[in-house]
């Protein structure tokens, strides 16, 4: 069941970032949890720039993590999360397709 709902997590935040709802920055955190769940290897093709954009960028207020930032902060943050969400998109898009595809319900 866990495996199951992990999955189909997988195949909406999949979703979610190529509409343009969630950025991949946020996704990264989301899919990497998911993907741990469903057993994908380390080595996955489609798992390794997620590891990458999460080491690289775990500095960062991303998603919840905001919430414990001040006002301030989160300006000065701004241009370099501006940056590095452009990065991400750079490096991850193609992955996150390939997710989309592997981890859609029909399949």
């Amino acid at each position: 069941m866990e495996k199951d709902l992990a999955r189909r997590a997988i195949f909406e935040t999949a979703q979610a970032v190529l509409s343009g709802q969630l950025s991949y920055l946020e996704a990264t955190r989301l899919l990497l949890n998911s993907l741990r769940i469903v057993d994908v290897d380390e080595n996955d093709v489609d798992l390794m720039p997620f590891v990458l954009i999460n080491s690289e960028c775990d500095h960062l207020p991303i998603g919840r993590q905001r919430e414990f930032w001040s006002v301030e902060a989160l300006k000065g943050k701004a241009p370099e999360l501006a940056r590095s969400e452009e990065w991400a998109k750079r490096i991850a898009e193609e992955h996150v397709k390939n997710l989309l595809r592997r981890f859609h319900p029909s399949s």
